[in-house]
């Protein structure tokens, strides 16, 4: 099912259809926040993720810049000398938000998209916080299990790719 466009809150409703049947059609909740107050939270937690990985210098290996946030080294590419389906995103993600986009997916792909993804999450809360624009379509397809599948398959096939020499 594809999303429908934004709408400004609260959703018209048409008035030949019952409130259930109408909110089933275009997937609203039944008491959402206030957009602007959605829009400003998706911003401020945007702003935040990309504002660390700012604040952060890539590791010129392609993997440990997570290591800068205190966490430990990656346990499973110590112990096998392989990399683990996240090695490289901290990194990746970093790069990204240095604007170093081919870099970011030279050293972790799914970490470049979901870099971008944070970026346009950013415009859209910012766009919904200035404008009032509800931003429940937008997120319909995190409630979808295809989206999950999706992003598992993307997640193997990045690690394939890490495993099969990708700078580490």
């Amino acid at each position: 099912m594809v999303p429908t466009p934004l709408r400004r809150y609260p959703n018209p409703v048409e008035p030949a259809l019952p409130q259930a049947t109408a909110r089933a059609i275009d997937n609203t909740p039944a008491y959402p926040l206030p957009p602007r107050l959605l829009g400003a939270i998706v911003l401020i937690a945007a702003a935040a993720w990309l504002g660390v990985a700012l604040s952060l210098t890539p590791d010129a290996r392609g993997l440990g810049t997570h290591q800068q946030l205190g966490l430990a080294a990656c346990g499973f590419h110590e112990h096998t000398g392989h990399p683990c389906p996240t090695c490289g995103m901290t990194t990746a993600f970093t790069l990204a938000a240095h604007g170093r986009l081919l870099d970011a997916l030279v050293t972790q792909p799914l970490a470049a998209l979901l870099a971008l993804a944070v970026a346009m999450a950013a415009v859209a809360g910012a766009w919904a916080a200035a404008t009032g624009a509800w931003l429940g379509p937008a997120f319909y397809a995190l409630g979808q299990a295809r989206f999950w599948w999706i992003i598992a398959a993307l997640t193997l096939a990045a690690w394939l790719y890490k495993l099969m020499g990708a700078p580490v």
